[in-house]
């Protein structure tokens, strides 16, 4: 066992040295005695080399132990030199002052001003720290509106008036480099006094936040920071940028529907007014579809029953006949 400074260099010793009882080559022709003693040789090597593998595990187990024993020394009579330089240092110092150390790493406890008031822990949010608040109440969101410069296929927008996620999505057949600018105006059910504003997008990017006050004037919000001066605000109004979206193709059936209504063309190119919108087109397309679908089976039905009818007649005529 390995206790002090001169074991670990004894054990070192006799790990660095090197054995060289090795067994010799067989013969072609081996005998009894050189078979035994090469047997006692590889013993004697394995013996020597689980002795040494034992050695350097006791050796490691010393200077881990070692190291951490001396470290811990040295930083303790560190603390002493410096708190002797700190007591001395006090007495250069002015005796109104108050010097306090502070640590660098928080140690998860309460930490007080000088006046004993508990001072609150910062808070992490979107990777900045944020002074710890209480929210006093949120602002009750009566409509949201979304618009951009191609038509909205889908907008579930309205959910965020009952405090549920809202999304929107779009199709364009043209590739949009700068990506898809949305402009989002959210309107209070009453005014309300507001200093902070939280948007969490997803798939897209903010920019451009504005308070909107009740004289309908927008003043500009920068939200990075937290928190702002509180003012009046009876809605809130920001962009919404999206470059990132999916490619999908899109077929219809042209024979269920009249082509002299010049609705359809290659692809989605449509000759309709600014108001609306695919997923409206797609709607009439169901619904004619459907129209022409029950008037094809009326027109089916129709012939049928007039030719069982013919049947039916002919038959009476038979039997009337006989």
């Amino acid at each position: 066992m390995i206790n002090n400074i001169d074991d670990i260099n004894t054990a070192l010793d006799y790990v660095r040295e090197e054995n060289e009882n090795f067994p010799q080559d067989f013969a072609d022709k081996m005998d009894a005695d050189s078979y035994n003693l090469a047997c006692r040789q590889i013993e004697y090597q394995l013996n020597v080399l689980y002795e040494k593998i034992r050695l350097l595990q006791d050796i490691d187990e010393f200077a881990r132990s070692y190291a951490e024993k001396k470290i811990a020394e040295k930083e303790e009579k560190l603390r002493d030199s410096l708190k002797i330089i700190e007591d001395v240092a006090d007495l250069y110092h002015d005796n109104d002052a108050v010097a306090m150390m502070v640590p660098m790493q928080s140690d998860g406890g309460i930490i007080r001003d000088r006046d004993g008031a508990v001072i609150p822990s910062m808070q992490l949010v979107d990777g900045k720290l944020l002074m710890d608040s209480n929210a006093i109440g949120e602002a009750a969101v009566a409509y949201v509106n979304n618009s951009a410069s191609v038509p909205c296929y889908n907008s579930t927008y309205s959910n965020l008036t009952n405090g549920k996620h809202g999304m929107s999505t779009y199709l364009v057949t043209e590739d949009l480099k700068d990506g898809l600018e949305e402009t989002i105006s959210v309107d209070f059910t009453v005014p309300a006094s507001i200093n902070y504003v939280a948007i969490t997008p997803v798939n897209a990017e903010v920019k451009n936040v504005r308070g909107v006050m009740p004289n309908h004037m927008e003043v500009p919000l920068n939200i990075q920071c937290g928190y702002f001066t509180p003012q009046e605000f009876a809605g809130i109004k920001f962009e919404l940028v999206s470059k990132n979206y999916d490619t999908a193709s899109f077929h219809t059936d042209a024979l269920a529907y009249d082509s002299s209504t010049e609705l359809f063309y290659s692809g989605l190119d449509t000759h309709v007014s600014d108001n609306q919108t695919i997923k409206q087109m797609e709607e009439s397309m169901l619904a004619t579809e459907r129209k022409y679908l029950a008037n094809a089976m009326d027109s089916i039905y129709s012939a049928w029953d007039k030719f069982n009818k013919n049947v039916r007649n002919r038959n009476v005529k038979i039997e009337e006949g006989r």
